[in-house]
């Protein structure tokens, strides 16, 4: 009897870590509190079931007295964004800027976990779509639909390391059906790298910058040359809203405007205060 409880106490103390291991469960991480770092999408997704409804806002320049340090201009978009499931959600706005429609895909192809799962990034992909529906002005040039489209293709790999610091890497790709010069290229190519720093239980700073690869656009834009978009911000995370409050140089919040259109420069004051607010509604229950 004695030996019988020795195997018994033996089989159990081996036993019994196996069992501890098979039941350890995967936890997700999430990188951002938001879908957006600043101008562009981070590489989270709105929750299954859930809808987003978001206000962008950008003013004119701090450095000009006359429209009362920006004041008296800005842009915006509003916009409406779903959680299909959760590695899927799709979107839509409108943008005063250059009068743009905007939709888009995204989906997670990887998330970032510990556990009885370990994998050390979460890797989304985004694709957008937008059209202008300005007015068309010029007399020698035909106005053709195609002429008004405009593409964006953009991977998303995410890093949360430790509690507190997150940051991203966004290989983006886009591309212009129509083109000012000859010179001028249809698929231009950047690189953009997103960064949040909690601070709080509720607040994260916030970094965006996206680098233009030369040589991709000779043409000017309004007159102006075309340079890096960088911006930093905070996010005050209150439960059902996030509201975002940001320093830009960048006027328009979809990819096609802020990575190849921005031309004001940070170390002349050409600075925009703006802001991003988002309200979440909860459609359905999974």
């Amino acid at each position: 009897m004695k030996m019988k409880k020795i195997i018994t106490i033996y089989l159990i103390l081996l036993i019994l870590p196996l069992m501890v291991l098979s039941q350890e469960t995967t936890k997700y991480i999430e990188s951002f509190y938001s879908t957006r770092v600043i101008n562009g999408h981070s590489s989270e997704l709105v929750p299954a079931g859930r809808l987003d409804f978001k206000i962008g806002h950008r003013m004119g320049r701090v450095n000009r007295l006359e429209t009362f340090w920006g004041l008296d201009q800005a842009t915006s978009r509003i916009g409406l964004e779903y959680g299909v499931n959760r590695w899927l959600m799709v979107g839509a706005g409108r943008n005063t800027s250059q009068k743009m429609v905007d939709g888009f895909i995204k989906f997670k192809i990887f998330r970032q976990s510990t556990g009885a799962r370990n994998f050390p990034f979460t890797i989304s992909w985004l694709s957008t779509y937008a059209i202008n529906t300005l007015v068309w002005t010029d007399p020698v040039k035909k106005d053709y639909l195609t002429s008004r489209m405009f593409y964006t293709n953009q991977f998303i790999v995410a890093r949360k390391f430790g509690k507190n610091f997150s940051l991203q890497l966004m290989p983006t790709h886009v591309h212009k059906n129509f083109v000012e010069l000859y010179a001028d290229e249809n698929d231009i190519y950047s690189l953009g790298i997103g960064s949040a720093l909690k601070v709080s239980r509720r607040i994260s700073l916030v970094g965006e910058y996206f680098y233009l690869f030369p040589g991709q656009i000779e043409s000017q834009f309004f007159g102006m040359d075309v340079v890096n978009c960088f911006s930093l911000g905070i996010d005050i995370f209150t439960g059902k809203h996030t509201f975002q409050i940001h320093l830009t140089n960048a006027t328009t919040m979809i990819e096609k405007g802020f990575i190849t259109e921005t031309t004001e420069k940070w170390n002349k004051g050409q600075i925009h205060i703006g802001f991003n607010m988002v309200r979440l509604f909860t459609i359905h229950n999974n």
